[in-house]
């Protein structure tokens, strides 16, 4: 048993960190994001797969030439590319809203926080948005 103990480890090590078995052959997949001729930084770029029961996610974040570079995760696996196949585009980026700190929060009354949020609420509602 002593002289198995290196192979199982080799096993371990490789079988984990291997491609899964459901995930098909991966194909390079940019996608560039522009709003009249202007690249749209650090937009989520998420590809819906038309394939049932696929377990896997396909995904990028655009740079500052508006381009996402797309990788597939399973699990805690990833790789660069996506599966052949027909998918769905979703892209969304929401604006960022200044607020007070957890701190400054948690010292207001209960009726303040309501109050706050709702605000807060109202505000993030009025900003203007890249991505609609």
């Amino acid at each position: 048993m002593k002289n198995l103990f290196p192979v199982f480890i080799l096993l371990f090590l490789f079988g984990c960190n291997g491609k899964p078995s459901d995930v098909p052959k991966l194909f390079p997949c940019k996608i560039t994001v522009k709003k009249e001729a202007t690249p749209i930084v650090g937009a989520n770029v998420i590809l819906g797969s038309d394939v049932a029961g696929s377990m896997w996610a396909s995904s990028g974040t655009t740079d500052s030439s508006g381009v996402a570079k797309i990788h597939t995760n399973r699990l805690k696996w990833q790789s660069e590319g996506i599966p052949a196949g027909e998918y769905t585009v979703v892209l969304s980026k929401s604006p960022k809203l200044e607020s007070i700190s957890v701190a400054e929060y948690q010292k207001l009354e209960p009726a303040e926080q309501d109050k706050y949020r709702e605000e807060e609420a109202k505000r993030f509602d009025a900003l203007s948005r890249e991505i609609p």
